[in-house]
């Protein structure tokens, strides 16, 4: 188990590696949304570093890429476009993220006159809190989801907070985001999946690492005579053979089996929760607005990639990949552009390893240690 980060352009620095040297990529490129007004967010990733990566991957391996739902196409269709086959699309949803969105009715009163907060010295901003108003009286704040309300009856931030007095209250520009598309791509190979498996050790998926564990007792029983069973995949990995036969089954003891959904979804959080990173994973010296929970790397990674595997993530940004490959015993390479961010990385990635003994297999599916406040 090392970690590597590189301090550069990722398809200038993965030269220096040669053709198949990883087994697989887990990453968080640029969304092309100006996330924050950031520079680094304008595209989703440069051709030359998609090409560099299909060039160092292992025949069979796999490419995870996060994205935002506005331009998932552009990421999805530049991976293609260098070589890779697209082989599904992971949803990770959340139920922490802010809206942006502009209120027109407000916006209408201010145009009209009728509401002039600016004259009154309130501020706004944003961060990767959110949206803030700040009050110029009293020094508080008011974030986009009114989670934070002044107290002083004087303040104008006061009137900030009441809707708009006409036909388009109510109405903004955006829904509230609650969720990000993952790109699941893998490297072409010559043969069967069973030929690319024997010899590259990559190209197929690690499920039974990565199933949902039962919520309660493993269920079982009998399954009727129903003509459809056997096209079912059964629990217990039984298959009704003929119509009209009756089989007895089992779930399977390590659980679920995983689906192309994670998140925060009522009433099926048992199959699988994974919320917006913490605290104390964020760490104090950690400003990346787009920090992802180390469980879900972690998760991500089970799934795509062996144990003792050489790991690639060609936008390292604050090193929660890399977090992740090491506690699982892996080698990990990072790429990253801004060198603030590869020292938050460097620091991150060692922290957690003060805390968490490498180890090939870590079953934390449910994530019960992300379950604190952010």
């Amino acid at each position: 188990m090392s970690h590597t980060i590189h301090t550069g352009d990722s398809a200038e620095t993965l030269k220096q590696y040669p053709d198949c040297h990883f087994d697989s990529i887990v990453t968080d490129p640029p969304y092309g949304i100006e996330f924050l007004g950031k520079d680094w967010d304008r595209n989703t990733g440069a051709i030359a570093i998609w090409q560099e990566c299909l060039r160092v991957l292992k025949p069979g391996g796999f490419l995870l890429a996060f994205s935002a739902a506005r331009t998932y196409h552009h990421l999805a269709t530049n991976i293609e476009s260098v070589g890779f086959e697209i082989r599904d699309q992971l949803m990770w949803i959340y139920a922490s993220g802010f809206p942006k969105a502009q209120d027109i009715g407000k916006a209408i009163e201010r145009r009209e006159g009728k509401r002039n907060n600016n004259a009154l010295g309130i501020k706004r901003s944003i961060n990767e809190s959110g949206p803030k108003t700040s009050c110029p009286k009293c020094n508080k704040t008011l974030n986009g989801s009114n989670q934070s309300k002044c107290q002083d009856d004087i303040c104008p931030l006061r009137d900030e907070m009441k809707p708009a007095n006409n036909e388009w209250s109510g109405w903004k520009t955006a829904l509230k985001p609650a969720h990000e598309p993952i790109v699941m791509a893998r490297k072409p190979f010559k043969g069967s999946t069973i030929d690319c498996v024997l010899a590259h050790g990559v190209g197929a998926l690690n499920i039974d690492a990565t199933r949902v564990p039962w919520d309660k007792a493993v269920p079982k029983g009998i399954n009727g005579k129903d003509p459809r069973n056997r096209l079912r995949e059964l629990p217990g990995d039984q298959i009704a053979e003929r119509p009209g036969e009756t089989a007895e089954w089992q779930g399977h003891r390590q659980g679920r089996f995983p689906s192309n959904v994670l998140g925060e979804i009522p009433d099926y959080q048992k199959y699988f929760y994974c919320p917006k990173a913490s605290r104390r994973e964020r760490m104090e010296f950690n400003n990346h607005p787009t920090v992802k929970p180390v469980a879900l790397m972690r998760y991500l990674i089970q799934l795509v990639t062996p144990p003792n595997s050489t790991i690639l993530d060609p936008f390292c940004g604050s090193g929660s990949t890399g977090m992740a490959a090491c506690e699982l015993g892996h080698t990990f390479v990072g790429c990253e552009l801004d060198p603030h961010y590869v020292t938050i990385a460097t620091k991150r990635i060692a922290g957690w390893l003060q805390q968490h003994t490498p180890q090939n297999t870590v079953q934390h599916t449910q994530f019960e240690e992300l379950f604190e406040t952010p």
